[in-house]
């Protein structure tokens, strides 16, 4: 399961499945469905909140681990790390400048802007 990048996720009626994420050398046969932070930002972020250097992202149980993935996958600017639990996803940045970007993006993405 490890070398597959299956995930446990807790589906809306609060079963557990596994979720596949696509690895490096995947991602440029994915869909951007199942693998892509839009996919995952749309479909389990509860709430995104900037302090400082550090974006903090709330999920529903079980989804910060894969979106923690997804976000560490996509290189994005700024982002130095993450760190997730069950359902809160730290993401440390380099700046403040760079958490409120991605912050943004991820409002945008949601659309809880």
């Amino acid at each position: 399961m490890e070398e597959l990048c299956a995930t446990k996720i807790r589906d809306r009626d609060g079963n557990l499945h596994y979720s596949l994420v696509p690895t490096e050398g995947t991602a440029g046969n994915a869909k951007p469905l199942n693998g892509s932070l839009d996919y995952w930002v749309k479909q389990f972020l509860l709430k995104s909140t900037c302090v400082c250097n550090q974006v903090i992202l709330r999920t529903h149980p079980a989804a910060a681990s894969p979106l923690a993935s997804i976000v560490d996958k996509e290189n994005l600017e700024g982002v130095l790390g993450t760190i997730a639990g069950d359902n809160t996803l730290l993401i440390i940045c380099r700046d403040e400048a760079a958490a409120q970007a991605l912050h943004t993006l991820i409002l945008s993405i949601s659309g809880m802007e």
